[in-house]
């Protein structure tokens, strides 16, 4: 079932209520019981976080893990340093994060979570990452530093 509550959708799925609102030209539902949002969709771009988890020591060792934690330092727009931990933790300038897989996006895919911000990384090679924002669609490169 659903309803409009003000500028907002509610929904009932299952036996769980979400929230579907407009963030600038992005689209996010947000899980009532606790304010996940599990699902954010900009231009064609969908960030389905619902798979989305911290790395977990089974997949410290692929590929794209290595590269990304293996590096010392990245660098967001190539100005703000980036420390991708092999634990699943990130260290920014705004906020501590998390880090890890997008299983459903493909192996060269990873997430950034910092700010209560997500952000789709596509990593380009061992020295290129293309992040895009979730919540609007904003991409930036971040390169090694």
């Amino acid at each position: 079932s659903w309803s409009v509550e003000g500028q907002a959708l509610r929904l009932r799925l299952g036996e769980e209520d979400y929230t579907a609102f407009r963030r600038g030209r992005a689209l996010i539902c947000a899980r009532c019981s606790d304010g996940v949002e599990v699902f954010a969709r900009y231009e064609g771009l969908a960030c389905n976080t619902s798979g989305w988890h911290r790395l977990r020591p089974s997949e410290a060792q692929s590929g794209v893990a290595t590269t990304v934690a293996g590096a010392k330092a990245w660098r967001w727009q190539g100005r703000h340093d980036f420390t991708f931990h092999a634990d699943g933790r990130l260290d920014t300038p705004w906020h501590k994060g998390v880090w890890g897989v997008a299983p459903e996006r493909g192996e060269r895919f990873i997430f950034a979570r910092f700010a209560n911000i997500d952000h789709l990384l596509h990593v380009a090679d061992k020295s290129r990452i293309e992040s895009t924002r979730c919540e609007d669609g904003d991409k930036v490169t971040v390169s090694l530093r």
